[in-house]
């Protein structure tokens, strides 16, 4: 340990017999919240994915929509040119 880091630890532990199930539970802790902050990234990813998804099918029903109507005139310009 760092210098102090000994005194330190002790004073956070309680004494030094507890040493090493104090640094086991920061262990614990950590890994704890970083699983914590995993699942919620996740959670924002699969939101996020949901709503590109949403955007996508809004954005080909556009799409149809507008080669119908390019369909359309066309037809009718087929049939101005022809009479």
């Amino acid at each position: 340990m760092d210098d102090g880091g000994g005194g330190l630890l002790t004073a956070l532990a309680g004494s030094e017999r507890k040493h090493g199930q104090w640094v086991s539970e920061l262990a614990l802790t950590k890994y704890e919240q970083d699983q914590q902050i995993g699942a919620s990234d996740l959670e924002e990813i699969r939101i996020s994915f949901s709503g590109l998804v949403t955007h996508i099918k809004m954005l080909e029903t556009r799409v149809a929509h507008l080669e119908r109507r390019l369909m359309t005139v066309e037809a009718r310009q087929n049939v101005g040119c022809s009479e």
